[in-house]
C-alpha cells in the first residue's frame, strides 16, 4: 500500500520514463525521406530529427554559408502551401523550414509589368 513516500529509486524510474517519452515524441522517423533534411545534415547540422526549431535556427545563424538559409527557405515555400497545420511542429523538415523562414530575409517577388504594357508611368511634359 502506498503511504505517500517516494524513494530515490522510484523517483529515478519516473524520471527515466519521462525523459524517454520526451525523446521518443521529438524523434521523426521519416526525417531521412526529406531532401531538405538530408541537405542540412550533409552540411553539418547533426541529427535534425531530434533538434527543436530554436536549435536549428541557432545552427543556421552560426553556419558558414549565409546563402544556405535563403536556399532552404526557397525550397520550403511550395511545401508550406500544401502542408497540414502540424507539419512544422511534428516533422524535422517542418522545423527546419520554420527556422529558415524566421531567419531568411523576405523573398520579394519581381513586379509584374505585363499589366501596364508599354504605357509610361509618368506622362511627359
Amino acid at each position: 500500500m502506498w503511504k505517500g513516500r517516494l524513494t530515490i529509486a522510484s523517483s529515478a524510474r519516473f524520471l527515466a520514463f519521462a525523459l524517454s517519452v520526451v525523446c521518443v515524441s521529438c524523434y521523426d522517423p521519416n526525417a531521412q525521406s526529406s531532401a531538405i533534411v538530408r541537405e542540412l545534415e550533409a552540411n553539418g547540422s547533426g541529427n535534425l530529427a531530434s533538434m527543436t526549431t530554436p536549435e536549428i535556427g541557432a545552427w543556421f545563424a552560426n553556419h558558414d554559408d549565409p546563402k544556405l538559409v535563403q536556399r532552404i527557405n526557397a525550397e520550403c515555400m511550395p511545401l508550406r502551401s500544401r502542408a497540414d497545420a502540424g507539419w512544422m511542429y511534428r516533422t524535422a523538415e517542418g522545423r527546419a523550414c520554420a527556422a529558415a523562414e524566421a531567419l531568411a530575409p523576405p523573398i520579394i517577388p519581381e513586379p509584374d509589368h505585363s499589366q501596364f504594357g508599354s504605357v509610361p508611368m509618368m506622362p511627359k511634359r
